[in-house]
């Protein structure tokens, strides 16, 4: 890393590539503009490239860790005390992660294999980072794995 570990962030689909990094990442769903990435994972469809298109922009990838760096950007530098040089954007972080799942009941339901441990399946992390708890009309909690 080139600057301050406690400055940083890193949105990325692979998390194994920053082991020693893991409280920077924010781990994210992959994003498949180029036909190359759809054929390294199986998908036979157009890639957005092929389609002249991009994604969701409510409702896509980058959209979603877009959302996600304002609202820790908007933490780090307008809600915190003290003084910008000793903080630690990673501990912003986790405070937004601790409340991802908060009040939820989350059922991976034929998504995660029953002789998988479940919380280092990729479904799993996506879901600790990535999950919007709301209610819906009928006032009953539901997901929205984004």
């Amino acid at each position: 890393m080139l600057w301050q570990e406690s400055a940083v962030l890193i949105p990325d689909d692979t998390e194994n590539a920053w082991i020693k990094h893991k409280d920077n990442l924010i781990l994210m769903e992959i994003y498949h503009f180029f036909r190359s990435s759809c054929s390294q994972f199986g998908f036979t469809c157009e890639s957005l490239s092929e389609l002249k298109s991009d994604e969701s922009e409510p409702e896509g990838a980058l959209a979603n860790v877009l959302d996600l760096l304002k609202r820790i950007h908007k933490i780090f530098f307008y809600e915190l005390g003290g003084n910008l040089l000793y903080r630690d954007v990673r501990q912003v972080l986790k405070t937004v992660r601790k409340e991802v799942l908060k009040g939820c009941k989350v059922v991976f339901s034929r998504i995660i294999p029953s002789k998988v441990q479940a919380d280092n399946h990729h479904p799993w992390k996506m879901a600790e980072q990535q999950i919007i708890c709301g209610e819906s009309n009928l006032k009953t909690s539901f997901l929205s794995v984004k």
